[in-house]
């Protein structure tokens, strides 16, 4: 794997008219609100629409979303990137529309069960929100009926975060963080691995078989 294609992506981007990047951008949205429902969709019905598969075998023991970006952390990373871009301002979206498309990739990021994702996209959305609250008083002009509205989400948030709870929303996700199968432990062996590659090959994509070969060696 390399992420060098990315980067070359920005450098094409760089010269691409307002048209394009509009059109862009709303496939960007598409495609990551069909990801988030497909996720929903999915944790309900327990049936994956494309199940990651590791060596050849559907990963039966993984009960996390799969969506469209197969393993459950390429769709946590990507879903908490894009949350963070409509953290930060998406200005052809209303505000309403820019509040549900932020609701939705939280409920999937959950059910993605990504922690450090999920724990990042946390503190920094945290972090966003005390910010423009401060900046909203700073104003000296607050909004009657969006003072009522958050005072009713603010009500209203405990009771559904309970009740989720209660329905099992949160139970794959606590269960990572309790025992998630070896998975930080896997995490903590490849780091050491990485000593064995070049900066070239670590840049550009080091040979797969050598890298299954290390992998199998290892039992990770």
């Amino acid at each position: 794997d390399t992420y060098v294609a990315s980067c070359l992506l920005v450098f094409l981007l760089a010269d691409a008219d307002d048209e394009t990047m509009a059109a862009l951008t709303t496939m960007l949205h598409i495609v990551m609100t069909v990801n988030a429902l497909l996720a929903l969709a999915e944790f309900v019905t327990q049936i994956r629409l494309f199940p990651y598969r590791f060596d050849g075998a559907v990963f039966e023991t993984d009960t996390r979303s799969s969506a469209l970006h197969g393993h459950p952390l390429a769709n946590a990373m990507v879903t908490a990137c894009y949350l963070m871009a409509l953290f930060n301002g998406v200005r052809p979206l209303s505000p309403a529309l820019r509040g549900t498309l932020i609701a939705l990739q939280c409920a999937a990021l959950v059910v993605f069960g990504g922690r450090t994702a999920l724990l990042v996209s946390l503190a920094f959305g945290l972090s966003y929100g005390i910010a423009m609250l401060f900046a909203s008083l700073r104003g000296g002009r607050v909004s009657l009926i969006g003072a009522a509205i958050a005072c009713i989400l603010a009500a209203l948030l405990p009771a559904a975060i309970g009740g989720l709870v209660e329905l099992g929303f949160f139970d794959d996700l606590a269960t990572r963080f309790v025992s998630d199968g070896g998975s930080a432990n896997a995490r903590k062996e490849m780091f050491g691995l990485l000593g064995m590659f070049s900066l070239g090959e670590l840049v550009f994509g080091p040979d797969n078989d050598l890298v299954d070969t290390l992998r199998r060696v290892n039992g990770l």
